[in-house]
């Protein structure tokens, strides 16, 4: 530009005003190819490439452009000099200076020959374009540290978030803050503030003996720590050169300087985070300061974060009536003592138990009666001489226990003790109540060598007893290979599907504020005219003959045949098997055509995957779920208990309804710990943009729990218990609302 303005004027006598062009057109030309160049390619150095030609065009335009003043374009170099500090480290601008000082004498030489004022002004100008660059170059230097400081703050704040393994966080830490400082030393020690111990330990840059020594800190007392002043109020330690007398412990292990930075929650001391070095003394500026600090904030965060959501699964693998672990727990549990028994060659059995008079005991004394009756069997099944035995509460009224390193024969000795001290304790409120269990066994690897088989060995065996009268125990005859002849569960699984002898059934699902009806569940039961078998025993039973597919298709066609008499407004919740949305043969244009048989629109129709084995990392059930949004119809997560699968998929589906594991719903008080689960559940699924419905609300007292936890929708039994076809009953669902009100 400053060319083009020179050719418009007047020109000094003797100046070549076509070299003084052609110059500028050059400058132009370099400039342009230099613009379009696509930079972001190539490293930032490659720019520096262009300095030669830039010096080049600078000295052509002195000798041809300037006849008489061979330096007038002198304060181009200033220019360059200045992008140099900008785009460049620092010491660049002092690499290009020979190249500038004889780009700035070759023209002076070579036109007016020996000129020492001339000579002189290089003297001046090339010193000052570097200084100036330098100066820039510090500048920027500056500006850059703290973009990246930021940049890598916000990635740790990013790695952090994905995280919610202590192990991890700590590891993460750790590395970033070595190389977020620059320091040879990192580690990250974790209070346990309830024992007053060092819970635990992170460390990087450190060789194996070193964090061999370290890691026996844990589990000793760190009064030692939390009583250092600056660190107990918050402070950081920066020692920038030990001092022989007072530092002698760490000067033992070889540090010259270090930054010790408290990591704080709730106004405690929690953590501390610590950088050292070994080689030589470091001193420490504000920027190192402020990064420890950030970290340590992140290390906060990120352990509370993690603290919380251990606790959340906890409870969500917790029966909160009982105190026992839930169906989730126990399959966990199974599977992995299973795995276990295998690798070890030992044995395992499993004894499922199941009461015969509870109904009895809730008719004649209430559902308060009846849970209480569960707490005491609860009671007496934890109450074991062997810590191994695990029990866990997986049904309404059926229980579990898994007996590791344990033959069939001391299996039914355990169940027969159990058996009869619960008809011979009177159990209950009043201690009034007689009770019987009905148990069945099977042991590995005698009965069955999978988690789903030796389960259903135990579960059939059960369901003898029970059809037999109950109170007693029986053992489980399932063997693997019968399952090409199909599995004996009282009922002929295949000849049930083929003639749908199965009734369906609909629960209403309710505006907690309004009473309004939102919509119904679907699902469907033996018919009862052809036997007794509960439904997780018929989904095992289908699963085991590989007919779960068939058993959700022939559920889709006999609950919608008795859907005539909804409202268009009203919605459908359809139960779907994560296995039968990831079959191969799953089409969402064959629940489109049973949906249009029965005379419904596909936006009344909510597709609810059950809680079976989905997971986000399955692309056919990812596929099945795109298949039925494409498709038009809604999605519902059933039985969300924030486990990593479900969360993982509730970020990557667009679900339109959240159910919340039943479990949930057995609060009494708000500040019982599992009413502060619900409502951490419910947060998260809503902020996923879902509505969020509370099941299993059979009290007022529940119902009332779930509506001050602002929860909008809800079903169980307190509302209205599932009918063999669609009623509306809104008196009844007015009085219960009005009763938790009340």
């Amino acid at each position: 530009m400053l060319s083009a303005i020179d050719l418009l004027l007047p020109q000094a006598p003797g100046v070549n005003i076509i070299a003084v062009a052609v110059t500028s057109c050059l400058a132009v030309l370099v400039g342009g190819i230099a613009f379009y160049l696509p930079w972001e390619r190539w490293d930032r150095k490659a720019s520096l490439a262009l300095l030669p030609p830039a010096f080049a065009l600078i000295a052509t335009g002195n000798y041809f452009g300037a006849t008489g003043r061979p330096y007038a374009y002198s304060i181009f170099y200033v220019v360059a000099f200045t992008w140099i500090g900008i785009g460049h480290r620092q010491w660049t601008s002092l690499a290009f200076a020979p190249i500038a000082a004889i780009a700035f004498l070759a023209p002076i030489l070579l036109s007016t020959g020996t000129n020492t004022g001339a000579i002189a002004s290089a003297a001046i100008t090339v010193p000052v374009s570097v200084l100036v660059g330098e100066c820039l170059a510090w500048i920027a230097a500056g500006e850059r540290r703290s973009r990246d400081t930021a940049e890598s703050l916000a990635r740790v704040a990013q790695s952090l978030g994905r995280h919610l393994n202590v192990d991890t966080l700590g590891s993460i830490l750790v590395a970033e803050a070595r190389a977020m400082l620059r320091a040879e030393h990192a580690v990250l020690y974790q209070f346990d503030t309830d024992t007053k111990t060092i819970a635990d330990v992170f460390a990087a840059g450190i060789n194996d003996l070193a964090v061999e020594a370290i890691g026996r800190v844990r589990g000793l007392s760190y009064d030692g720590v939390a009583r250092i002043g600056p660190l107990s109020n918050g402070d950081p330690i920066v020692v920038d050169e030990l001092d022989p007398e007072r530092d002698h412990d760490l000067r033992s292990l070889n540090v010259k300087s270090y930054i010790a930075v408290p990591v704080m929650a709730a106004g405690s001391l929690v953590g501390v985070l610590w950088c050292a070095e070994s080689s030589r003394p470091r001193r420490y500026d504000a920027n190192d300061l402020s990064i420890a600090n950030a970290l340590a904030g992140y290390a906060s965060a990120a352990f509370e974060n993690a603290r919380l959501y251990e606790r959340t699964l906890q409870a969500a693998r917790c029966d909160a009536l009982t105190e026992l672990g839930n169906r989730r727990a126990f399959h966990d549990q199974l599977e992995s003592q299973l795995s276990l028994a295998k690798r070890r060659m030992r044995p395992l059995s499993l004894i499922v138990l199941d009461t015969d008079t509870l109904k009895d005991i809730n008719d004649a004394s209430g559902h308060a009666a009846g849970d209480d009756v569960l707490r005491s069997l609860a009671s007496i099944l934890k109450d074991q001489p062997r810590n191994e035995d695990i029990a866990y509460r997986i049904g309404g009224d059926e229980f579990a226990l898994i007996v590791p390193d344990t033959e069939t024969a001391g299996a039914v000795a355990l169940a027969e003790r159990l058996r009869h001290r619960v008809e011979t304790q009177r159990i209950g409120i009043d201690r009034d109540l007689i009770l019987t269990v009905s148990v069945g066994i099977a042991s590995f690897p005698e009965h069955a060598t999978t988690t789903d088989r030796l389960f259903d060995a135990a579960d059939t065996a059960l369901y003898e007893v029970k059809r037999a009268g109950g109170n007693a125990v029986a053992i489980g005859n399932q063997r693997d290979s019968e399952k090409a002849e199909g599995v004996k569960f009282g009922v002929d699984i295949r000849l049930l599907l083929s003639e749908e002898r199965l009734v369906p059934r609909y629960q209403p699902i309710v505006e907690l504020r309004s009473g309004k009806i939102l919509g119904y569940e679907t699902f469907c039961r033996l018919d009862p005219r052809f036997g007794y078998l509960p439904t997780q025993s018929l989904l095992r039973a289908a699963g085991a003959l590989d007919m779960l597919e068939q058993l959700d298709r022939v559920c889709r066609r006999v609950t919608l045949r008795g859907t005539s008499g909804i409202d268009d407004d009203e919605l459908l919740f359809v139960n779907v098997s994560p296995s039968a949305l990831a079959a191969v043969d799953f089409r969402a244009e064959e629940i489109a055509d049973n949906v249009h048989e029965a005379g419904l629109s596909k936006d009344q129709i909510v597709i609810e995957v059950t809680e079976e084995a989905r997971s986000a990392s399955s692309t056919a059930l990812m596929r099945g779920l795109d298949a039925c949004l494409s498709e038009g119809f809604k999605l519902a997560m059933d039985d969300f208990a924030g486990s990593r699968a479900d969360l993982e998929l509730l970020t990557r589906v667009a679900f339109s309804y959240v159910k919340i594991d039943a479990g949930f719903g057995q609060t009494t008080t708000d500040d019982d710990p599992s009413a502060r689960v619900l409502s951490s559940l419910a947060e998260v699924a809503a902020g996923a943009g879902a509505v969020v419905v509370a099941e299993g609300i059979e009290t007022s007292a529940h119902l009332e729990i779930v509506r001050n936890l602002g929860i909008p929708a809800g079903q169980g039994f307190f509302l209205q218990r599932p009918t063999p076809t669609l009623q509306r009953r809104p008196q009844l669902i007015a009085d219960a609302l009005a009763a938790a009100t009340a």
